[in-house]
């Protein structure tokens, strides 16, 4: 059984820790945070690189708490370990390192171009990598080596769900499989632990919740899409107010203390209208300066479908409902093979899609 780091940074109890994994026999790696802590530096070395000043200020306060409360036993037992591992498992080269294999703190995200997958995987040349760092859940084939983030134990994937994850690997000399199995523990206890402590509330919400309330900077667009937030309030436009005849009831959004807000949900972004199609071009006109790739490609796919767009924004209406009765429809269709005639598949849809409800033969019309 291997951990690859970061053994504090989140919850509060750091010293606890030590005891255990030394009596289950846990073999352990460094991680940025492990080294920072051994030696003493001002801050944890992730090389986030956070621009609002909550995140920094709430990411320094739980670095210092990790920093004072880890015995100095402990700091140096940290400073001893390997900040990576190459070993042979029945046959198979594996490569354990905490961020990726090109840097301690650097963050592998499954979401990266293949191209940057490839330039990992080349830097190790193992037939399996295993990584951490990043907090999230994933598995992938690169070439003919299998890559495994095995998230964290510390915390939840920003997924809206309060477990944490491990991975369990089947690797010989004839094959390499990975299983990510997600956890529950007792978060309830996790959350008073923390509260005791006095650290952050929004490190507390988060693993009350699942969902990540700070530090999302770092995350891609993609990963970031998977949790309750999604901006940051420094990122809106100056004079962006939430619409009073917006798309439907919401909460108000007004500043609750987070650094960042949801992108669906909030009167920011039920806007219609005019006042929609005008903020839209003026985003439109900043991405197509931008130099992101991902804001670049979006903006040329909102320009092409932007007659849609605006049809949605000036009536609330849209063609989803077409294409999910459409799809069904498909599906409808391959279930239909073999029957005798047309009219028995157009009963079939309409018997799922019309709202017909015929009465049956012993049963009562509901």
């Amino acid at each position: 059984m291997f951990c690859l780091g970061d053994l504090g940074g989140f919850g509060a109890e750091i010293n606890a820790l030590w005891p255990l994994l030394c009596e289950a026999g846990i073999e352990c790696m460094a991680g940025n945070y492990d080294v920072a802590i051994a030696r003493g530096d001002a801050d944890c070395g992730c090389g986030c690189g956070y621009r609002d000043p909550r995140d920094n200020e709430s990411a320094q306060l739980i670095y210092d708490h990790t920093r004072v409360h880890a015995s100095p036993e402990f700091a140096a037992w940290m400073g001893r370990l390997p900040t990576e591992r190459r070993l042979d498992i029945d046959g198979c080269d594996v490569h354990l390192v905490h961020g990726s294999t090109l840097a301690l703190n650097d963050f592998w995200w499954d979401s990266l171009p293949e191209e940057q997958h490839q330039a990992r995987v080349a830097a190790s040349g193992a037939e399996v990598i295993v990584c951490t760092h990043s907090g999230l859940p994933w598995q992938r084939r690169v070439g003919t080596s299998l890559v495994v983030n095995v998230a964290v134990l510390g915390k939840p994937a920003n997924d809206g769900h309060r477990n944490v994850w491990y991975a369990v690997l089947d690797l010989d000399a004839d094959h390499m499989d990975a299983e990510l199995v997600a956890l529950d523990y007792d978060w309830a206890a996790q959350a008073a632990s923390m509260r005791r402590a006095g650290l952050p509330e929004a490190f507390v919400d988060t693993i009350e919740t699942g969902g990540w309330r700070t530090c999302l900077e770092v995350l891609p667009p993609r990963e970031r899409s998977t949790g309750r937030y999604h901006l940051y309030r420094s990122s809106l436009p100056s004079g962006f107010a939430p619409a009073q005849d917006g798309w439907g009831a919401g909460p108000v959004g007004q500043d609750t203390g987070l650094p960042v807000t949801p992108l669906f949900g909030t009167p920011f972004f039920r806007l219609k209208g005019t006042e929609s199609k005008r903020l839209l071009d003026r985003w439109l006109n900043w991405a197509r300066r931008c130099r992101i790739p991902a804001f670049v490609h979006l903006a040329q796919r909102i320009t092409k479908h932007r007659e849609a767009i605006d049809a949605a924004l000036d009536h609330r209406l849209s063609n989803g409902l077409v294409e999910s009765t459409n799809t069904k429809i498909r599906l409808l269709t391959r279930m239909a093979f073999g029957f005798k005639s047309p009219e028995a598949m157009i009963a079939l849809a309409m018997l799922n899609l019309g709202g017909y409800c015929p009465p049956l033969p012993g049963r009562q019309a509901a």
